[in-house]
């Protein structure tokens, strides 16, 4: 089963999460919130636009 890995995915388009979180106009803590659990599908959707990615991007 794949895991949700948005640093990872941050990180392979040469961006940090600080810079993905200011993009959503967010917190660094929010996004880390956001991710934790169970994320909305919407929440994917943002930050999956934000890396210019699918969402299935951020699993690995």
């Amino acid at each position: 089963m794949k895991k949700l890995n948005v640093l990872r995915a941050a990180h392979d388009r040469g961006m940090q999460l600080t810079e993905v979180a200011n993009k959503l106009g967010i917190a660094p803590s929010s996004l880390r919130a956001r991710t934790s659990g169970n994320p909305r599908l919407d929440s994917l959707y943002e930050i999956a636009l934000v890396l210019k990615c699918e969402v299935g991007d951020l699993f690995y």
